[in-house]
C-alpha cells in the first residue's frame, strides 16, 4: 500500500447483480409465489435445489402464501397512494415483522392490532380448513412467525450461489494499492466480497478469528487490531454467519460463528465437540424499518458504531448499488457530509436522477446543493462498465 490515505465504500444489492445474483423483484417472486419450496422437520424452509425428496409440511407453504397475499393487498392500498412501485420482499416483510412483534408485545402497536382483529377470523378460518386433521395445527401466531422464517430461508436460498464474473470488482484491488486502509460497509447478506477476495488472494478482517477446526467465531476485537488494512463490515448480517450452541446443551456456550464447511449442521468447535445452529438459518436482517430497531442489538451494535467511527476518520465515500433507502445508514452519510468541508461522496449509478427520485428525503433534500458545491461527484455508469481509468484520481 503506497500511502496513508483511507478510503470508504458503501454497497448495496446493486453492486451483486452483475455477477448473477438475483434482484430484489426476483427474490420477491419467488416468495410471493412459495413455489419448488417447502418446510422441511428442521424447521427451516428450502428450496427444490437445496434438498430434494425430504420429509416436509405440505400445508406449510399453501398457508403462508395466502396470508401474504392478505396482507400484500392491504400494503398495495397504502402503495397505490405512496409509490409507484411494488412492494417487494423488504415492506412485506416489515409488515410481517410489525404484526410478529405486536404479537409477542415486543413492540406493541395499537395500529397494527386493528387489522390483526380485522384479518384473524379469515386467516383462523384458512388455517384450520388447510390443517383440518392434521396432528400439527398452526395458530395465528405460529403462522405470522413462520412466516418471517420463510421470507429470511428464501432470501438465504437465494443468494446461496457461486458468483459468476467477479473482474468488475478490481476497482477494490486498485482502492488497495493507493491507500493503507480501506473500510467496506455492504448491506449485502451475500458472500460476493470474500469470493473475490479468496480469488486474489487479499487477506481482510471481517470481525472472525482463524478458524478453530470447522467454525470461525465472532471476535470484534480484530476490528480495533489495526489501523491499517481491509476491512469488511457487513451491517445486515450475512448467509454464512450462525448462532452456534454446545450439543452438551442448548443454553451453554452460545456462539456466533462462521462455519468452514459446507454443513452448518454439523461443525466442530476446536475441541471437536459438535456445535449446533440455535435457529438453524443464518443471522439477517430483513425489513425496511425494522432494521432500525435491531441495528442496537448483540452484533450490529457494535457494526454500525464502527461505521460510525470509521467513516469519521475518511474524507471519501464511494457509493455502489445502494439506494439511499435505509433511514439510518441515510442519518449517518448527512451528518457525515456536514462534519467537514473536504468530505466527498462518489456515486456509482447509470441514472442518478432516478436513483435520487427513489431516494428518501434526508438525502434527496441536500442531493441538488451538494451537486453544485461540489461535494457529490458522480460516475453515470454501471459498475459493471466502469473502467480502471474512470477511478483515476478519485480514490
Amino acid at each position: 500500500m503506497s500511502s496513508s490515505k483511507t478510503v470508504s465504500f458503501l454497497f448495496g444489492s446493486g453492486l451483486s447483480v452483475p455477477a448473477g445474483f438475483p434482484r430484489m423483484t426476483e427474490i420477491t417472486s419467488q416468495i410471493m409465489s412459495g413455489e419448488n419450496c417447502f418446510r422441511h422437520t428442521d424447521g427451516v424452509y428450502y428450496l427444490n435445489e437445496q434438498k430434494t425428496n425430504q420429509p416436509f409440511y405440505p400445508h406449510a407453504i399453501p398457508a403462508i402464501t395466502e396470508f401474504l397475499k392478505e396482507i400484500s393487498a392491504l400494503g398495495g392500498e397504502f402503495d397505490d397512494q405512496n409509490s409507484s412501485q411494488q412492494a417487494n420482499y423488504e415492506e412485506i416483510y416489515y409488515w410481517v415483522a410489525q404484526i410478529c412483534d405486536n404479537d409477542i408485545g415486543e413492540y406493541e402497536n395499537p395500529i397494527v392490532q386493528v387489522y390483526v382483529n380485522q384479518i384473524k377470523n379469515k386467516i383462523d378460518d384458512m388455517l384450520r380448513s388447510l390443517f383440518k386433521g392434521e396432528v400439527e395445527k398452526w395458530s395465528f401466531s405460529k403462522l405470522v412467525e413462520e412466516t418471517a422464517n420463510y421470507i429470511l430461508d428464501t432470501v438465504w436460498w437465494k443468494l446461496e450461489m457461486k458468483p459468476g464474473c467477479l473482474n468488475y470488482l478490481d476497482f477494490l484491488d486498485q482502492a488497495i494499492q493507493r491507500n493503507a486502509r480501506v473500510n467496506i460497509f455492504t448491506l449485502n447478506h451475500d458472500k460476493l466480497l470474500e469470493e473475490y477476495f479468496s480469488s486474489k488472494g487479499i487477506d481482510y478482517i471481517d470481525g472472525f478469528g482463524d478458524k478453530e477446526n470447522e467454525i470461525r467465531y465472532l471476535d470484534l476485537a480484530l476490528f480495533d487490531s489495526n489501523s491499517e488494512g481491509i476491512f469488511l463490515h457487513k451491517l445486515h448480517g450475512s448467509i454464512g454467519w450462525f448462532r452456534f450452541n454446545e450439543s452438551s446443551g442448548f443454553f451453554q456456550d452460545r456462539h456466533i460463528g462462521i462455519p468452514i464447511i459446507n454443513d452448518h449442521w454439523h461443525a466442530r468447535n476446536s475441541t471437536g465437540t459438535m456445535q449446533t445452529p440455535s435457529e438453524g438459518r443464518p443471522i439477517l436482517l430483513a425489513g425496511t424499518f425494522n432494521k432500525i430497531l435491531q441495528y442496537t442489538n448483540e452484533i450490529f451494535f457494535d457494526l454500525h458504531y464502527q461505521f460510525f467511527r470509521n467513516l469519521r476518520q475518511s474524507s471519501k465515500l464511494v457509493v455502489i448499488g445502494y439506494g439511499f433507502g435505509d433511514k439510518a445508514i441515510n442519518y449517518q452519510i448527512v451528518r457525515w457530509m456536514f462534519e467537514k468541508n473536504d468530505n466527498r461522496l462518489l456515486v456509482i449509478h447509470q441514472n442518478p436522477v432516478r436513483l435520487v427520485d427513489y431516494a428518501r428525503k434526508a438525502i434527496s433534500r441536500h442531493w441538488d446543493s451538494w451537486i453544485d458545491s461540489g461535494k457529490v461527484q458522480l460516475i453515470e455508469k454501471n459498475i459493471e462498465d466502469v473502467e480502471s481509468s474512470d477511478w483515476a484520481g478519485l480514490f
